[in-house]
């Protein structure tokens, strides 16, 4: 399945200020769908609250740590903490790659419904929440910010590139996959060097 570039307003949302950071695959119990999750944020101590379509899911203080029903849907998160500005962040829904044991073991029609429930998705298995503060104490701290961010963005288009390699199947398929994730990651670089421009410097 080709997975196209998301609007660039939901890629906004995602960039920067609301990257997260994401370690391996989250654990899964197969009997009954659900995974383990753990969020945090930089600082610790926010406030977050998630929700699913519309569903409020939790509200805690970081870090703190949920179990979740597998779907095909994002999370949307949103942290708070004084002196910060209000942060909202995507726990990304991913799909893992079907296999031929796959296949064997449910048959083509398992696989579809299984696909369908989102049986075959993930969440991260740990997410950090970058907070973007209200001003920085200099153009030191904005800069250091700024690298961090860019850094943990480097990170996560490396695990991109991982990913299409294992489950891409044909030369064209993984040249739209790369071609989707070098837009993705270009859209994100911009939006974060945007958004924190924006913030002042005392």
């Amino acid at each position: 399945m080709t997975m196209l570039p998301r609007p660039a307003a939901r890629l906004a949302l995602l960039a920067g200020l609301s990257l997260l950071s994401a370690c391996g695959l989250a654990h899964t119990n197969a009997s009954t769908n659900h995974q383990t999750l753990t969020v945090k944020s930089e600082p610790a101590g926010a406030e977050c609250s998630l929700q699913r379509n519309g569903e409020a899911l939790a509200t805690f203080a970081t870090p703190h740590q949920l179990t979740v029903s597998q779907s095909r849907r994002d999370i949307a998160a949103v942290c708070r903490l004084p002196g910060y500005q209000d942060t909202p962040a995507t726990l990304e829904s991913t799909m893992i790659p079907i296999t031929p044991l796959h296949l064997m073991a449910m048959g083509t029609a398992g696989v579809m419904a299984h696909t369908a429930a989102g049986n075959f998705n993930r969440y991260p298995e740990e997410t950090t929440v970058a907070l973007l503060p209200l001003a920085f104490p200099n153009a030191a701290a904005r800069d250091g910010f700024l690298a961090a961010r860019k850094a943990e963005l480097a990170l996560r288009a490396t695990a991109a590139e991982r990913r299409i390699a294992k489950s891409c199947t044909t030369p064209d398929f993984c040249r739209m996959e790369r071609e989707n994730a070098e837009a993705d990651q270009q859209t994100r670089l911009a939006a974060l060097e945007t958004q924190v421009a924006s913030v002042p410097v005392q």
